[in-house]
């Protein structure tokens, strides 16, 4: 199920989830482009928690038995720092 809606689907239907209901408002064009990178890099990382998820990891996984305890102990934990630090500087910062 990890791979029935690829990355650049989830981005393109936040995208148009916020355009429609959340930057029709006055907000400034920083605060829009912070919450859209912010957005599609946590999409991006998010591909690296499973091997199911993003398809070049799903094409080598089997192979190279990657499953999902050596992703979460390879990649996953640093995929989780990357997001902490990225919102916790968008909170604070933006």
């Amino acid at each position: 199920m990890g791979s029935f809606i690829t990355e650049p689907a989830a981005m393109t239907l936040a995208a148009l989830l916020l355009s429609q209901n959340y930057f029709g408002s006055k907000v400034s064009h920083r605060f829009k482009y912070a919450t859209l990178g912010v957005l599609f890099v946590n999409i991006s990382i998010g591909g690296t928690l499973t091997p199911y998820a993003a398809p070049p990891i799903l094409m080598v996984s089997s192979t190279w038995n990657w499953d999902i305890w050596y992703m979460l102990e390879n990649f996953g934990w640093r995929a989780g720092i990357g997001v902490l630090s990225k919102c916790s500087y968008y909170y604070f910062f933006i």
